[in-house]
Order: structure tokens, then C-alpha cells, then sequence
């Protein structure tokens, strides 16, 4: 397999400017390398989806490496739908109100 077209929904793409203006906010350039790092991610996904952690009917999380978030997304076919960008310590199942 070549790897997965990457689809994200509006959501998830205003999870990830949330989350880098709180971390700019914070630290000036700490928001861009979220961003970095959350590209990164997309990338693991884009070429490995299928061993992004299992979370059952084709529904996956990766984890974005130094940030304590994670992407949750979907599996259809040769397409990961990117839902959402949850912290690791919000109720886990805050992704799913997403796949409604």
C-alpha cells in the first residue's frame, strides 16, 4: 500500500489552531511546534494508520510525540478521516461525539 489519503474535518482542524494559539500563548514558538509535531503525526498516519492503536470499528488514535494530545480518526478503506485532537486527560470518550 502507497499509504492513506488523510481527510480531516473541520473539527479536528480547529482542535489543532485551538490548541497551538493556547500553547503560544503560553510560550511564544511553542504553537508552531505543536503544529510541527501534529504534522508529524499526520505523516505516522498517512503511511502507518493500520498500526495506530486499535480502538475498534476502524476507529484509531495516534499519539503527538511531546504534546499530551491525541488524533482519533477513522479508517475507510485507503482513507483516515482525522475527527479530533483530544488531551490525553479529557474523558476518553469525548473523540466519539465526533463520529455522529
Amino acid at each position: 500500500m502507497i499509504g492513506f489519503e488523510i481527510v480531516i474535518k473541520s473539527g479536528a482542524e480547529l482542535d489543532a489552531i485551538d490548541i497551538s494559539d493556547w500553547y503560544e500563548n503560553k510560550l511564544p514558538g511553542l504553537g508552531l511546534r505543536f503544529l510541527e509535531n501534529y504534522v508529524q503525526t499526520l505523516r505516522i498516519i498517512e503511511r502507518n494508520a493500520e498500526y495506530c492503536l486499535n480502538l475498534g470499528n476502524g476507529y484509531r488514535r495516534a499519539h503527538i510525540n511531546r504534546f499530551p494530545y491525541n488524533v482519533y480518526f477513522l479508517i475507510e478503506g485507503n482513507t483516515a478521516i482525522i475527527l479530533a485532537i483530544i488531551h490525553q486527560h479529557r474523558d476518553p470518550e469525548e473523540w466519539q461525539k465526533r463520529t455522529e
